[in-house]
């Protein structure tokens, strides 16, 4: 069986799902997580649901896919933390509400984890957000729809 054609604006959202994971994880080395939010302008709110039109979620996930399969193929180490920084910036270009939820779990130790939303859809991270309480949102106030 041959591999889907893809079209130009996916080859194009790929490459900037890469770019983005590359300036997240940088930008997550050498700043403070607050200085990385603040330049997103990204605020600690409650997760709270925006109305978005069925155009807005499709863009937010096909965000979210770009963002995963840049992930698994770069030869660097990337987090979920990259990753939904990286989401965030993507969303933030399209001018998308996103929300950056950061949670913990205990057992088995202290585990940490990020997940990206946007309008209360889940984006980056959901299969292993269910298992975390979440300690703290960071949302921009950008909407579109």
């Amino acid at each position: 069986m041959s591999a889907p054609v893809r079209r130009a604006s996916d080859w194009l959202r790929a490459g900037e799902a890469v770019c983005m994971l590359i300036a997240a994880r940088l930008a997550l080395s050498v700043l403070p997580v607050r200085v990385v939010f603040r330049s997103l302008c990204l605020t600690i709110s409650p997760v709270g649901e925006v109305r978005l039109d069925e155009k807005a979620v499709s863009s937010a996930r096909q965000v979210g896919l770009a963002v995963e399969r840049a992930a698994r193929r770069l030869p660097i180490e990337t987090r979920c933390l990259h990753s939904a920084v990286a989401g965030a910036l993507m969303l933030r270009r399209r001018r998308l509400q996103a929300t950056v939820v950061l949670g913990v779990r205990s057992n088995d130790g202290l585990k940490a984890h990020a997940w990206l939303l946007c309008a209360g859809a889940l984006v980056l991270g959901g299969a292993q957000a269910r298992s975390f309480v979440p300690l703290a949102a960071f949302s921009s106030g950008t909407e579109k729809g």
